[in-house]
């Protein structure tokens, strides 16, 4: 195999350093690893050379490569025990923040043989009848969420759209309604507002700093988390991802600890509730820039459920919502790129791999080749009657032994928002709308996306109105 250096990509500063590239970079990811690819293939390196640690601090990391296409993707999320994972939240953590590192370790965090135990003790709640089991509940917070709506107004469906995910985790995972814990709600909601942004400049850990009020808060969250956990159940069955939670046990009878309770059940709050939201997001935006597919859309929800939310047993016969979800995590994925740790000294395409390196691989590049998905920036959910990808070529929730446990859970959210919202609302774009991507641990529209409600009128075309900004660049608005 060729050495590690020789791994083609962009030339470092005049200086000699990264800093240039890592600014480059992180202004634009998508972009920055399309021209990557386009110039130098499947196996790239974000600089030549290489360069220091981009997101997960290693002071041995010998630098940060780019790896494309299904074939890449395979052997990155299939050899787990090579390629670890690594909380994006570590980098972060100061010494004496206990808190923050309790309430933000989760699957993530773990790798090998005790990432398996804790993914067989994590998974009750995940499979298919226990995630059936919450259609109903999070059919009745969509419907009181949206009640508030009002026609005739301009609301951020970015914004309303985590707030009701917010509420739809906190109602499934923890059990209990966000009007109950009303300052638990409120504060986590402002701290995960906050928490990305952490990373974008360097912040000293003293009184007063960013650091060090996330740090503070991350103690209340995981003080009143635990007051959740140890309350005592209701008796009967079990009615919420952490109720399902406390009763896993492993092959030895062992069962989770209540540290470990608070971890998981906060990180899945975290790692599920922006990714759900930017997806419903896209979706609307994606709905009323074809109006063809949304009144076809609408139609057939009308038929199947008048008006109603979808059970359960329904949902799997709404086919076009099918077919629309799919598409649209095809197009703009939430989770656009994804990173491992080379564990150890491997290989991918015709190069070595030090131990150390930052691996990052692209479920976005990969949806949009065009020698997997023809005219691939177009948005076309009938792609998907004749489709059949393989995990690695369609991964909106990654793939392999690591793949999101929660997928069938997030996406039966998604469809149940979605299907009460075009029932209910008619959704315009005002005029002179601008939307730019954004790329932070999750794919979202930088300024928000501002859509005017009206009645339920079925007049879908007059929705569509001229969208200028860089989302242009992602999706064809044909």
């Amino acid at each position: 195999m060729a050495d590690y250096r020789s791994i083609p990509g962009p030339s470092p500063s005049r200086g000699g350093d990264s800093v240039a590239n890592v600014l480059h970079f992180s202004s634009d990811p998508l972009e920055y690893m399309s021209r990557a690819r386009r110039k130098y293939g499947d196996v790239t390196a974000l600089v030549r050379g290489g360069n220091d640690s981009l997101y997960v601090h290693n002071p041995d990391c010998p630098g940060t490569i780019f790896a494309f296409g299904p074939r890449q993707n395979e052997k990155i999320l299939r050899e787990a025990d090579t390629f670890h994972s690594a909380s994006l939240i570590a980098s972060l953590l100061p010494r004496g923040s206990e808190a923050l590192r309790r309430i933000t370790t989760g699957l993530f965090s773990y790798n090998g043989a005790e990432h398996r135990r804790q993914r067989q003790l994590v998974w009750p709640p995940f499979h298919r009848k226990s995630v059936e089991a919450f259609c109903r509940v999070t059919g009745e917070v969509v419907e009181n969420f949206i009640g508030g709506w009002k026609p005739e107004t301009v609301v951020d469906v970015e914004l309303e759209m985590k707030r009701l995910v917010l509420q739809v985790v906190w109602k499934t995972f923890f059990g209990v309604d966000s009007s109950s814990v009303p300052e638990l709600a409120a504060l986590t909601e402002e701290w995960l507002k906050r928490l990305p942004n952490l990373g974008k400049t360097w912040s000293p850990n003293l009184p007063g700093s960013p650091l060090h009020r996330i740090c503070e808060e991350a103690e209340i969250i995981e003080q009143e988390i635990r007051k959740i956990i140890q309350a005592p159940d209701s008796g009967g069955p079990p009615r919420s991802v952490l109720s399902l939670l406390k009763a896993s046990r492993d092959e030895q009878g062992e069962g989770l600890s209540e540290e470990e309770l608070v971890g998981h059940g906060f990180s899945m709050l975290m790692a599920g509730y922006e990714t759900t939201a930017n997806a419903v997001t896209w979706s609307l935006f994606l709905l009323v820039n074809h109006p063809a597919v949304l009144s076809d859309l609408h139609e057939e929800l009308q038929g199947h459920l008048g008006g109603e939310a979808p059970p359960a047993e329904r949902i799997g016969r709404l086919s076009l919502l099918d077919l629309t979800v799919k598409e649209s995590l095809r197009i703009l994925p939430p989770a656009s790129l994804g990173w491992r740790i080379a564990a150890r000294e491997t290989g991918l395409g015709e190069y070595e791999i030090p131990a150390g390196t930052e691996v990052i691989y692209s479920p976005f590049h990969t949806h949009h080749s065009p020698e997997l998905y023809r005219e691939p920036e177009c948005f076309r959910p009938g792609r998907w009657e004749h489709l059949r990808p393989s995990p690695y070529e369609y991964l909106p929730f990654s793939a392999g032994p690591r793949m999101c446990l929660g997928a069938s859970f997030a996406t039966q959210t998604i469809k149940v928002i979605l299907s009460l919202l075009v029932q209910r609302f008619r959704f315009e774009i005002p005029p002179g709308t601008r939307v730019d991507y954004e790329l932070g641990i999750t794919l979202f529209p930088k300024q928000g996306l501002p859509l005017r409600l009206r009645e339920q009128d079925s007049r879908f075309a007059e929705g569509k109105r001229e969208v200028t900004g860089t989302i242009r660049k992602l999706v064809k608005l044909c």
